[in-house]
């Protein structure tokens, strides 16, 4: 397996987009601090407990998934709109649209024993008719070890 490219977290949007494009995806280090990180889980952890697993296999019968972050978690507003992720989307998303919009803010916890989900892309959303066309600019931020 192809390990995934891994950039400093003062990274460029220019850089940031084009080992996207070339590569799908990065890995942008050390973007938070341990400060930032303790707020978050501080913030959201009532709310991911409090959570039910899902009910099917895609989603994960050993699952949460908690949404509705920025509303719940002054933290959490933080990272959606920090200033990395915001220029490299701006930046990915322009051929397609004049402004970008935020989708979805979710915690997904995975429990013990759950299988791996079915390969598929989130831009499928949006149906498979999309070709040539990016809809979305996704990011993943590791809070806790996985």
């Amino acid at each position: 397996m192809t390990e995934l490219t891994r950039l400093s977290a003062d990274a460029s949007a220019d850089e940031i987009v084009r080992i996207v494009q070339t590569e799908g995806g990065l890995i942008l280090e050390d973007v938070l601090e341990a400060d930032q990180i303790d707020r978050v889980l501080r913030e959201i952890m009532p709310y991911v407990e409090a959570t039910k697993p899902g009910r099917d296999a895609f989603s994960g019968h050993q699952t949460k998934r908690t949404g509705a972050l920025v509303a719940r978690s002054p933290a959490c507003r933080e990272l959606v709109m920090h200033p990395s992720v915001t220029a490299s989307a701006r930046q990915f998303l322009a051929p397609w649209c004049e402004r970008i919009q935020l989708h979805l803010s979710q915690v997904i916890a995975i429990g013990p024993g759950q299988p791996a989900q079915t390969i598929h892309r989130d831009r499928w959303a949006w149906g498979t008719h999309l070709r040539g066309l990016e809809p979305q600019f996704n990011t993943i931020w590791a809070i806790t070890d996985f």
